[in-house]
């Protein structure tokens, strides 16, 4: 088997080499205006106090890196990036990847950051490379490859992994389901459920259960809808 380079992105406490030779590196998330209406408010403002505090709490946790992402529809999504980087790197030395497909906001963010960066993403669609590999080329960063272009996700391994899946299970009729991350994975798991029960006889089990802020599970009311659920209970 070919071996694959490592991966090495550093910052102000020392690199961090990713690879077949190395440990899982865990990838700290939390920075993340999605579904957390305070930390949207305060990034507005342009204050970093829950930034900084979930980044030290990140990598007490054991974060190898930290994810960056201040996307907010219709506010400066390059000063709220840049104000994260230098705010972020006050606090702790880990690495950065920023997360950002807005060439303005690359642009200003990761010239800020002291080491390699890991910028997620770009994908195959001509725009995506047009604008953001040179970006990645100048600034000598690491970058998440996304297998997608202007025709969506790939499906010829899925098919040919459902094929052999199918092939192996241990009943004539299996079916196999894949999903592309994490909502739609929920949305899929309520329509299975649902669709189960009406099969047995009991289609009245509507009932959804989810956890109160789950990044996936947040988005609980769109499986709702798609699964037609008219109850839910959310479990903190």
């Amino acid at each position: 088997m070919t071996k694959v380079p490592d991966t090495v992105l550093s910052g102000p406490g020392g690199e961090v080499a990713i690879g077949d030779d190395h440990p899982f590196r865990i990838i700290g998330e939390r920075i993340n205006p999605t579904g957390r209406s305070k930390l949207s408010e305060e990034l507005q403002a342009m204050e970093m106090a829950t930034v900084r505090r979930d980044a030290i709490a990140q990598v007490e946790a054991g974060a190898a890196v930290l994810d960056l992402n201040a996307g907010i529809p219709g506010f400066d999504e390059a000063a709220m990036l840049s104000a994260m980087v230098e705010a972020v790197q006050d606090e702790v030395g880990v690495p950065l990847c920023i997360d950002s497909s807005t060439p303005e906001a690359l642009e200003a963010a990761v010239p800020l950051a002291r080491g390699k960066v890991l910028i997620n993403s770009v994908t195959a669609e001509a725009r995506s490379l047009e604008r953001l590999l040179p970006l990645v080329r100048r600034f000598g960063a690491a970058v998440i490859g996304m297998a997608n272009d202007e025709d969506g996700i790939s499906m010829e391994p899925q098919v040919r992994l459902a094929e052999e899946m199918s092939s192996i299970a241990p009943m004539d009729d299996a079916v196999v389901f894949f999903t592309s991350g994490g909502a739609e994975s929920v949305e899929t798991a309520a329509k299975l459920a649902r669709r189960y029960w009406s099969l047995v006889g009991e289609p009245d089990r509507t009932v959804v259960i989810s956890r109160e802020r789950a990044y996936s599970a947040s988005r609980s009311i769109v499986s709702r809808s798609a699964a037609g659920s008219r109850n839910s209970v959310v479990m903190s």
